[in-house]
């Protein structure tokens, strides 16, 4: 299966996530309660690429990487956290190839 989503943590990843169902979400991401991730910064992303980006972090987690935070504008985050796809109810949905490619140069070249 291609990647679909982008795990940042203290680095930038391309990873793959089950979209299926929020059991998948869950499962494929290793989080146990799902917090959304919606901010200026990632409406700034979405504005860019013409696709809306959004995400999620593990509400329950043991905390996240301050280079994570930044980029997605928090001062601090519980978890990693999965950048993805979202559509207008705020579901999350994985992105295509394209999509994904150019969010990943966007995030890595600033």
């Amino acid at each position: 299966m291609e990647s679909n989503a982008i795990r940042l943590g203290s680095k930038i990843e391309k990873v793959t996530i089950d979209f299926a169902d929020l059991e998948s979400l869950k499962k494929s991401s290793g989080f146990s309660r799902l917090y959304t991730i919606h901010t200026a910064k990632t409406n700034q992303m979405s504005q860019k690429l013409g696709f809306h980006v959004g995400g999620f972090c593990d509400d329950r987690g043991k905390g996240g990487s301050a280079f994570a935070a930044y980029l997605v504008g928090y001062d601090s985050l519980p978890s990693d956290a999965i950048l993805c796809k979202m559509d207008s109810q705020y579901e999350y949905l994985p992105f295509n190839q394209e999509e994904l490619d150019s969010l990943f140069d966007l995030l890595n070249d600033g």
